[in-house]
């Protein structure tokens, strides 16, 4: 198991989905491809249509056509993400002291991603991946959400070797950080997060100049970072679908991305 994302589901939300699905006339399950009419579902996958439009620069209102492509989620809350390491117990022990919302009839999904490896096994192995919940006594002064600037829509050249893509998002009310968590798959290079604040300063949050995919980091913060609304946060990657990149499946491929691929 290489690492685990759980998202809480309201029915509130696949109401919205149900009624979106039944005004187009399709029909639609438990499971969602997306609101936006951009995706559909190829067995459990989630795809783009390969008419959508191409957009690197999420942030260039022109190319977007006025809209920034991604989101939290696409109609789903993410309660965590965790990866199997032996540093696992001591993030365990951080998140006794997080809370979030879990509205009442919500589903919990499990998005497993699992690794290939070398060698052969004796006998079958079964993942015994568990989420515990301990529910508050009183209610907390301040809850923790999980939000994303995120890109769904860009496309890597074949052969790129540092191919840009920004996504973006604007804070709606003063908020606090208190971690980060860049996403790439293979083909990532690096990732930037920053910060313009309403009186135009622009600050780095975090730099990952050598993205690993076989390390899905969570960059906790010693200090919460204080955000205010109306700040504009940018979040700037470099794929490297070149020959140089080792881990490369396929230079000669140019890549559409189907989902949330950078954060």
């Amino acid at each position: 198991m290489h690492h685990v994302i759980a998202f809480i589901q309201t029915p509130q939300m696949m109401a919205k989905r149900m009624e979106e699905a039944k005004a187009k006339g399709e029909k639609l399950g438990k499971r969602a491809a997306g609101g936006s009419g951009l995706f559909y579902l190829d067995g459990n996958l989630r795809r783009v249509k390969m008419d959508a439009p191409v957009v690197n620069n999420a942030c260039d209102q022109k190319a977007s056509g006025g809209r920034q492509p991604g989101g939290s989620g696409e109609g789903r809350t993410r309660v965590r993400c965790w990866r199997a390491s032996r540093r696992e117990p001591v993030i365990r022990l951080i998140l006794l002291v997080l809370r979030k919302r879990l509205p009442a009839g919500s589903t919990l999904m499990f998005q497993m991603h699992y690794s290939a490896f070398r060698g052969s096994l004796k006998e079958a192995v079964t993942d015994r991946t568990t989420i515990g919940l301990i529910f508050a006594k009183q209610p907390p002064d301040k809850m923790v959400i999980t939000s994303a600037a995120a890109n769904v829509m860009f496309k890597i050249p074949a052969g790129d070797g540092n191919h840009e893509v920004v996504a973006c998002q604007t804070v709606p009310r003063d908020i606090q950080v208190i971690n980060y968590m860049p996403h790439m798959h293979l083909r990532g290079k690096d990732m930037k997060y920053e910060a313009i604040y309403p009186d135009r300063k622009r600050e780095t949050l975090l730099w990952v100049p050598k993205f690993s995919f076989n390390w899905q980091s969570v960059y906790w913060l010693k200090h919460p970072v204080n955000i205010p609304k109306g700040t504009k946060l940018i979040v700037t990657a470099h794929f490297d679908n070149s020959t140089k990149n080792k881990y490369n499946p396929d230079p000669e491929e140019g890549c559409q991305v189907g989902r949330s691929d950078i954060r």
